[in-house]
């Protein structure tokens, strides 16, 4: 590429072998004549928030569009300004004149303990932090809530080397306790090799481009530091293979200026246990550039620091200010429905009861993923932690039923024989935990099957598949009268949750079923979902000629779709209902087929389902023992 003249600076099209180059002016070149000329300023930051609330909303919010007009819900943005501090702390540093700045962020983790990254120790101003602020989040000016509290000891990781990031880590010691409430409420820390897929971290940035603004808002021009939290997904690490550390970052890009990494901020994930969600912190924010757009973030993995962590934090180490006094410490309930007025606050991790006479709020977190007791009460738990998108409503699917999409039935398991390395399925059921399935005692009474199949749409394709260690059939399981046709299947190894794997949860109320329920079963080797619609046991006794139906343990449903070579629902087939909790639906399994009444040949036909709610108290004694 030849320039055209010296002065200009061309920048020119890869030259092809059957015509001359193209060449453009670089128009970087002329940056500061066109800022003189037009009087505005180019720098990326102040361009991009010229006319910001004109620009065209990213695709991810848009959720309707009719001819000009576009429709969004700013809560789907994929970053946005963080409001709540809760256990979003900032160190600060004395500037004298009784004035604090306020650099670096943490992590409450109980009433005297904040965590952060090492090099927040002479970050700026070649000085140690001297104050933390906790329940807001101006780094500008403290707020009348703020709870500003002086630092008595900054412990650093005693193998912490400046520059590295293996054990950037650090524990800040309060000099007096926080005042927990709605503004201030202590982080849980992944104390296990936890991952999830997506992640959320926290950058500053000026608040007119971390912000969506709406058309002509005046607050456009507004370019005060905010902190902000976005998205990032997990990624490899380049440059460093520590198990120390762990990278995020997003594929997007951002205008530069727009969003820096807190240093010492939390790497999280807010995750549902029990009735509520729970703030886990996975890393700390030790370096990278973008907020982890375009390029990775390193982050400090806690997990691999929970040991030190829990040396200082609970008394047991060398380094904890002396005198101090006994105290609650961050804790994981049990999922118990009654609780007593009983302390059990020995460690980080493990269960508690929530004391009944302590004015001050304690403030659990759920218990470790890696416990070895299931609860049946954590179903809901687990769809809402993995945010199962939302399926086809159930007007939506036709009569005769359709395929089964990728993620939108988790709980889905292929029961089967493995033979000459071959696999032959024949039994359906529905996930109930991570080491049991629930079918008919019909369906395994022969004792061959060996293999069970998970996250499957199709026979040939699934996405775990886990050995059977043992058939459990339900003690009275009358044979002649269908009842009591229920078997738990116990897998040799835990299955591992994921947004294709996922337990449902039993329906437990006894003298309803919903009105309208699904069924899942394989037609084709293509796994199905159908509609059902519950009818009352006298109506199918009175239609269908069902005279041995017993309304306490089975309860019938119509097939309205003709069918004149099979019947659809094979024993042990999971017929189930929704619920809906915010914006996630989640399988609710109300019984397993029994045995059809009509077909093939007719064009009315039933299924008799043996009804769970009956059956619960033998099911969760089997899986939660």
């Amino acid at each position: 590429c030849v320039p055209m003249s010296a002065q200009s600076t061309p920048l020119c099209r890869n030259r092809s072998p059957d015509r001359q180059p193209s060449v453009y002016t670089r128009v970087s070149s002329y940056i500061s004549w066109i800022e003189t000329e037009t009087g505005e300023s180019f720098a990326p930051e102040t361009c991009a928030s010229r006319y910001i609330q004109m620009r065209e909303a990213d695709e991810s919010m848009v959720t309707n569009r009719v001819g000009y007009h576009v429709f969004i819900e700013p809560e789907k943005s994929y970053m946005d300004i963080e409001i709540m501090a809760k256990h979003r702390v900032y160190l600060g540093y004395n500037r004298g004149s009784n004035r604090i700045q306020w650099n670096c962020g943490g992590v409450l983790i109980n009433e005297d303990y904040v965590l952060t990254v090492a090099h927040c120790d002479k970050f700026v101003f070649n000085s140690t932090p001297t104050h933390v602020k906790v329940g807001d989040l101006d780094i500008h000016k403290d707020q009348p809530g703020a709870q500003i509290i002086r630092i008595a000891q900054f412990i650093k990781h005693p193998n912490y080397r400046e520059g590295y990031l293996e054990n950037d880590i650090a524990l800040v010691k309060l000099a007096t306790d926080v005042r927990f409430g709605p503004e201030a409420i202590p982080a849980c820390i992944v104390d296990n090799g936890l991952t999830m897929p997506m992640y959320e971290m926290a950058g500053l940035g000026p608040y007119n481009l971390n912000n969506f603004l709406r058309d002509n808002e005046p607050i456009s021009n507004n370019n005060t530091l905010v902190l902000t939290r976005m998205r990032v997904d997990p990624t490899a690490c380049k440059g460093i293979n520590s198990p120390n550390v762990m990278c995020g970052q997003n594929s997007k890009f951002l205008v530069p200026q727009t969003c820096r990494v807190e240093h010492g901020g939390p790497l999280e994930r807010e995750t549902w246990h029990y009735d509520r969600y729970y703030t886990y912190v996975f890393g700390l924010t030790a370096a990278g550039q973008d907020c982890g757009f375009g390029k990775e973030a390193y982050f400090v993995r806690t997990s691999a620091h929970i040991k030190w962590i829990e040396s200082i934090v609970l008394g047991k180490g060398q380094n904890q200010v002396q005198g101090r006094r006994v105290q609650r410490q961050i804790v994981f309930p049990s999922d118990d429905d009654d609780y007593g007025p009983t302390y059990a606050y020995n460690t980080i991790g493990m269960p508690c009861t929530t004391p009944q006479n302590v004015a001050d709020p304690v403030v659990c977190c759920g218990r470790s993923p890696n416990e070895e007791k299931y609860s049946m009460k954590k179903c809901v738990s687990y769809w809402k932690q993995y945010k199962r998108h939302e399926e086809e409503e159930y007007e939506s699917i036709p009569s005769e039923g359709r395929p089964v999409q990728d993620k939108e039935y988790p709980h889905v398991a292929l029961i089967g024989t493995q033979q000459y390395g071959r696999y032959v399925w024949s039994c359906t059921g529905a996930l109930i935990s991570d080491r049991y399935v629930l079918t008919s005692a019909e369906c395994v009474k022969s004792g061959t099957h060996n293999t069970v199949r998970l996250g499957a749409v199709r026979q040939d394709k699934g996405t775990q598949d886990i050995g059977i260690e043992r058939v459990i059939a339900y003690p009275n399981y009358n044979v002649a009268r269908s009842t009591g046709n229920l078997a738990l299947v116990r897998l040799s190894a835990k299955a591992v949750f994921s947004d294709r794997v996922l337990p449902a949860c039993i329906w437990p109320n006894h003298s309803t079923v919903p009105l309208k329920m699904y069924t899942l079963g394989v037609d084709n080797d293509q796994v199905m979902v159908r509609p059902r619609m519950a009818r009352y046991n006298q109506d199918c006794r009175k239609f269908f000629k069902m005279t041995n139906l017993v309304d306490e343990e089975q309860f019938c449903a119509e097939n309205y779709y003709f069918t004149d070579n099979s019947c659809q629902d094979r024993s042990g087939d999971p017929l189930e209902g929704i619920i809906l909790t915010g914006s996630i639906k989640i399988s609710i399994i109300v019984g397993t087929s029994s045995y059809n009444v009509g077909c093939p040949g007719k064009s009315d036909t039933a299924t008799v389902y043996a009804r769970l709610s009956a059956y619960k108290s033998w099911i969760f004694s089997v899986v939660e023992a």
